[in-house]
């Protein structure tokens, strides 16, 4: 998590490549935890009240959209990746998430290698500085944690944070929302309903193979 000189570039080489093998199986292990949700939720849909499936007649026949002969015509598309925006200043490793049409990214390394603190949201093409985390950081990770806020997890700067911070959007302030069990930086986290989940990291001396659900907890009184 330091910021790096000269003679650490080769080994910051090394690094970048098996952060990169790092991200590259969180965000597999993220994309299976998406589609075992979104299964869940077609199935539940599907089968409560004995409802027929979307494209199913009263025969029981299916019937598929934009077919010939009966074959099923395959979708064919290619993305395409266009300028939407300029960053205030140039930035590597921030945390982002999307709210509504908005999106945010927190922290980050600048141009000189320091952490940022910088809050920067994007909207309708215009990128700016709205607010600061109450930390600097960089390799954090940021995903929605419930209607107007998003949950800014881990990161560090000279060593790995284990704080979750709490960004309100209309009102553009943080504040203390828990802690993951370990520190941990270059971890991936996606939401599903209103659970967060967290793969992966480094805790600032091994790497992470855990896999987290953070949920919000309404404290009881006695």
């Amino acid at each position: 998590m330091q910021p790096l000189r000269p003679a650490h570039r080769r080994r910051e080489s090394a690094a970048r490549r098996a952060r990169v093998r790092r991200r590259r199986f969180a965000l597999g292990v993220l994309g299976a935890i998406a589609a075992a949700g979104a299964a869940t939720a077609w199935l539940s849909s599907t089968g409560s009240g004995g409802s027929a499936a979307p494209g199913t007649g009263s025969s029981g026949s299916t019937r598929t959209a934009g077919t010939t002969g009966g074959a099923p015509h395959s979708a064919h598309y290619r993305l395409v990746a266009a300028r939407a925006g300029t960053l205030p200043a140039p930035v590597q490793d921030p945390a982002v998430a999307a709210l509504g049409n908005d999106v945010y990214a927190f922290g980050g390394l600048d141009a000189s290698q320091a952490s940022s603190s910088a809050v920067v949201e994007l909207r309708g093409g215009r990128a700016a500085t709205v607010a600061s985390m109450p930390s600097p950081l960089h390799d954090a990770a940021a995903a929605v944690a419930g209607p107007g806020v998003i949950d800014v997890l881990g990161g560090g700067e000279v060593s790995s944070y284990s704080a979750i911070t709490a960004f309100d959007a209309s009102s553009r302030s943080s504040r203390a929302a828990g802690n993951l069990p370990t520190p941990l930086s270059d971890l991936a986290a996606a939401a599903i309903g209103g659970t967060i989940y967290v793969v992966g990291g480094y805790t600032g001396a091994v790497w992470s193979d855990q896999i987290l659900a953070v949920r919000k907890v309404t404290n009881s009184r006695a």
